[in-house]
């Protein structure tokens, strides 16, 4: 029951993530799950930096 669709491209990949973030930060129950999704946030926008604690350890 297998449909083949063509791959999405990484520009329609982020763009998702990114709407799957922001869906996510509307029902944010803590400031812990916005600090993650904060960091989950940067890493899509901004891959090829530095970011939160995998920095400093």
């Amino acid at each position: 029951m297998s449909t083949e669709h063509p791959p999405a491209s990484a520009e329609t990949t982020r763009a998702a993530l990114l709407a799957a973030i922001e869906l996510q930060i509307q029902g944010a129950p803590n400031a812990t799950t916005l600090l993650r999704l904060a960091e989950a946030y940067a890493w899509t926008v901004e891959p090829g930096q530095a970011h939160g604690a995998s920095e400093s350890a």
